[in-house]
């Protein structure tokens, strides 16, 4: 079995001489991992895995069965960001162009046939919509969910 390595447990532990750290599959479950190095998040194990219950808990048991996958390559920026600052500017920027779109301010006329006289306009703010819409734009392309291939094929947005 495949073991992609989602989390891993702050500490290890001792059992029958052997040291062993909990990771979690992507799966949500959680695997004993025998090695003694503490595993990175990312790594890809392909491990026997065998499962065993005590006290009505199920435990799995994973015995790396070949050296880890190599870990994915790390990001080119010191901070960590995936993405450097004209990738974000350019998605705000599109993001807020098509909020513009979605949700315009809207001036209301109120006439003499409302029963109003004379006639008076009012204007129906929505940029607290766009506003919401751009950050959760950003929030998806912070998470890898939105490709930035749009302005490739010449869209607006």
């Amino acid at each position: 079995m495949q073991l992609n390595v989602k989390a891993v447990s702050n500490d290890s532990k001792q059992s029958q001489g052997k040291t062993y750290w909990g990771i979690k599959h992507e799966d949500g479950q959680w695997y004993n991992l025998v090695q003694d190095q503490k595993p990175s998040i990312g790594q890809k194990f392909e491990a026997d895995v065998k499962e065993s219950r005590f006290n009505n808990r199920t435990y799995r048991w994973a015995m790396a069965i070949a050296p880890p996958q190599p870990e994915p390559e790390q990001p080119a920026y010191s901070n960590r960001a995936t993405q450097p600052w004209s990738e974000w500017e350019s998605m705000a920027a599109r993001a807020h162009a098509l909020a513009k779109v979605l949700e315009p301010d809207v001036t209301v006329l109120i006439n003499e046939e409302s029963g109003v006289s004379p006639q008076y306009s009012t204007t129906v703010d929505r940029s607290r919509a766009r506003m919401a819409f751009v950050a959760t734009v950003l929030i998806a392309f912070s998470n890898g969910k939105i490709a930035d291939d749009h302005l490739e094929e010449g869209m607006p947005f």
